[in-house]
């Protein structure tokens, strides 16, 4: 079985979750787990750094800039992530050293 979950990020209400020990993503979690891969867009960069980029083409009222810290990773594993995708328009969010520190992270994550 395959199980597929879009929209994934870490902002707002669930901003502290990297940092609380043992979290997941909650009754989403059964459902990733249950299946032989499980794939989610994650829609943020994951990283500590760098500065906001430019967003010229968007409407300036319905920018976001979104940024998860590493730990990100270790939930979505806890969750039963096999893939993350980060090809989106939050990927580089954070610039050239916020897309680096992503894909150091992505490197020493488990989660592909």
């Amino acid at each position: 079985m395959l199980a597929f979950a879009g929209e994934v990020h870490f902002e707002g209400a669930l901003a502290a979750l990297p940092d609380r020990r043992g979290s997941d993503l909650g009754d989403l979690a059964d459902n990733l787990r249950g299946a032989d891969v499980a794939m989610v867009n994650l829609e943020t960069a994951v990283a500590t750094g760098g500065e906001p980029a430019s967003k010229e083409l968007e409407d300036p009222g319905n920018r976001y800039w979104f940024r998860a810290d590493p730990g990100a990773l270790d939930v979505l594993e806890r969750s039963g992530v096999d893939v993350a995708s980060m090809a989106n328009n939050h990927g580089a969010d954070y610039g050239r050293a916020g897309l680096r520190q992503s894909l150091e992270a992505a490197a020493d994550s488990d989660v592909a």
